[in-house]
């Protein structure tokens, strides 16, 4: 019976180890392209160029109430 249970726990540690790698490797991750993601914003804005651009008005904007 105690052998049982201790393969029982070797086996759910295993699992739970895979698991924790699995989870940290996702994390990192996400964590690289978030900060690929602000290198990028950062050049652009240094280039005077930024992903979103403001409209552009060249007429008179017309606003009902």
């Amino acid at each position: 019976m105690f052998e049982s249970q201790s393969q029982e726990y070797k086996y759910e540690i295993d699992r739970l180890s895979l698991e924790l790698q699995n989870i940290q490797k996702k994390y990192h991750l996400q964590k690289r392209k978030e900060q690929q993601t602000k290198e990028k914003e950062k050049q652009a804005i240094d280039r005077g160029t930024t992903s979103i651009q403001p409209q552009k008005t060249n007429h008179p904007q017309i606003t009902r109430g």
